[in-house]
């Protein structure tokens, strides 16, 4: 079975050939070899006169190595947090091909540098290639989030919200763009956000409907709740998983008997996104965490049986979470009646569950 870079185990140091990254230049201009793993990760934090050679030999490289290469660097991304590949992704963001350089965009949506928003703000308004655009709407999100929790400068975050909000409203532009420009923008706290999502669940099109299901469990607003319980039950698979995640996004508490259920639904997308959801919210006790263990059994294949362990994982550590909520002293008397739709979706509606039944 061939390993991906991934899979493989990074080389000690001192038998590390490509320490001398004149050895990964060599490596990534010799077509006639695939790219030996350890350069993969020597490509990790490149600065200074490194950054700079890697520049210099880029077009060097075949479109469909350069293509490649981004492909499996995003995939070492997400199975080890420590590597960041800024310098790579802004020099594909400058590539002539589109398609490279959204995935220089893809590689960089972790990072959280306020410079990397402006790139991605002229990116989503210039760029002639659509796919370019929708991809830095997409980037943007993370931003709107910084905004968000002040730890964006609010001017540059301002733009930000407001260039998204212009792009979803403008109805003229390509489809893609606007639904990731409001995906990313309804973590904003902004008057228009909500009846954007409600315009886009009102459209016909199944990826509109899918994107204001996302935008809902990134807005954090409860008001979602009764749509977000009615999609669990839909006959589309697709807005049934976004309805699933949504109601992990909002922690609500008022879904778990319906996630539940959908762990024995007959589509594995659907299943693995109530197993996640289920752990995000972690509430239901022994029941949840059984039904848990029985999904594990007969899950199809083995990236399902590693959603749910890492649901089980989640939901023990949300479970103890609400533990100490309870034991908490909240003061005497009812909850205020302000509080008690949050208070209800994060302990249970059980008098709603009962007439559900």
């Amino acid at each position: 079975m061939t390993r991906t870079p991934s899979q493989e185990e990074p080389l000690p140091p001192e038998t590390n050939p490509y320490q001398d990254f004149e050895k990964v230049i060599e490596a990534l201009l010799d077509e006639k070899h695939h790219l030996p793993f350890p350069v993969y990760r020597r490509l990790s934090d490149l600065e200074g006169a490194e950054a700079d050679r890697l520049r210099a030999i880029w077009p060097q490289i075949s479109r469909q190595r350069r293509r490649n290469l981004l492909e499996e660097l995003e995939v070492l991304t997400e199975v080890d947090y420590t590597l960041s590949y800024l310098t790579v992704g802004l020099v594909a963001m400058d590539d002539p091909d589109g398609y490279i350089r959204a995935l220089g965009i893809r590689l960089l949506w972790e990072e959280e540098e306020p410079f990397l928003a402006e790139r991605f703000l002229t990116l989503v308004t210039e760029d002639p290639d659509p796919q370019v655009r929708a991809t830095a709407a997409g980037a943007l999100g993370s931003y709107v989030y910084l905004g968000e929790v002040e730890e964006l400068s609010p001017r540059l975050f301002q733009r930000i919200v407001e260039t998204l909000i212009g792009i979803v409203r403008d109805a003229s532009l390509d489809a893609e763009l606007r639904r990731q420009a409001l995906e990313a923008v309804s973590y904003a706290t902004h008057e228009e956000v909500p009846g954007l999502i409600e315009a886009a669940l009102a459209e016909e099109d199944l990826d509109w409907q899918a994107a204001a299901l996302y935008a809902m469990g990134r807005s954090g607003l409860r008001r979602w709740g009764a749509t977000i319980m009615e999609y669990l039950e839909h006959p589309n698979p697709r807005l049934r998983a976004e309805a699933a995640t949504a109601a992990g996004q909002l922690g609500l508490g008022r879904a778990v008997k319906t996630l539940t259920r959908l762990l024995e639904d007959t589509v594995p997308e659907v299943r693995m996104a109530a197993a996640w959801a289920l752990g995000e919210i972690g509430k239901g006790g022994d029941t949840v965490y059984q039904a848990l263990e029985k999904a594990l059994e007969l899950a199809a294949d083995e990236e399902e049986v590693q959603a749910i362990e890492e649901a089980q994982e989640n939901f023990v550590f949300q479970a103890g979470l609400m533990d100490e909520l309870l034991l908490m002293d909240i003061g005497e008397g009812e909850v205020p009646e302000e509080d008690l739709e949050e208070w209800l979706d994060l302990f249970g509606d059980e008098d709603e569950d009962k007439d559900s039944a």
